[in-house]
């Protein structure tokens, strides 16, 4: 199933329902039905991100949200899919999805691909690469996930030290904040 929109409203920096159009895929056409989501820092991509990424079952913080529920929404062609929340107790709230919706239906509708912050370095101290294997892409807070395939092809990276001190050197000089 293709979708065409999502809104969102009432959550974090949206007070107002704002909409994000998909881009739909086009039969011959490389890198058709491809969404990219960028902004200013602080613009609300990641909460657009964990807008789509919230299950059935999640605990929401009454600071994430505004005086009234957040709501989520999902449109295709044929179907509105709405998440919404309800008081599950003071200063906690808890996702549910639309009644109205088939229960049996997937609702792991998207493949979120990070394009940044991909890589906690082992340059700083901590060995995190082999967290970001087994951390994997399914699950868990989009704000902390790491796309497994490039953790995969930096672990190997790390496993070599003549490669490791060369990309860390590229990197050092793309990015100089790597240093410090």
């Amino acid at each position: 199933m293709n979708y065409s929109k999502f809104t969102i409203k009432n959550f974090r920096c949206f007070t107002e329902e704002q909409t994000l159009q998909f881009a739909q895929p086009e039969i011959d056409k490389i890198g058709s039905g491809i969404t990219y989501i960028v902004g200013a820092n602080n613009s609300g991509k990641t909460t657009i991100i964990e807008g789509l990424w919230i299950k059935k079952g999640h605990y929401l913080n009454d600071s994430e949200r505004k005086e009234q529920p957040p709501e989520f929404k999902l449109y295709s062609d044929s179907t509105n899919i709405k998440k919404t929340v309800r008081l599950l107790r003071d200063n906690a709230y808890l996702f549910i999805e639309d009644p109205d919706r088939e229960s049996s239906q997937n609702t792991d509708l998207f493949e979120v691909v990070s394009s940044r912050r991909h890589w906690e370095s082992t340059a700083n101290g901590t060995d995190s690469s082999n967290n970001v294997v087994a951390g994997s892409a399914i699950g868990g807070n989009p704000r902390n996930q790491q796309n497994v395939q490039t953790a995969i092809f930096l672990k190997a990276i790390e496993s070599d030290s003549k490669k490791y001190e060369d990309f860390t050197n590229l990197v050092k000089r793309i990015i100089p904040e790597f240093t410090g």
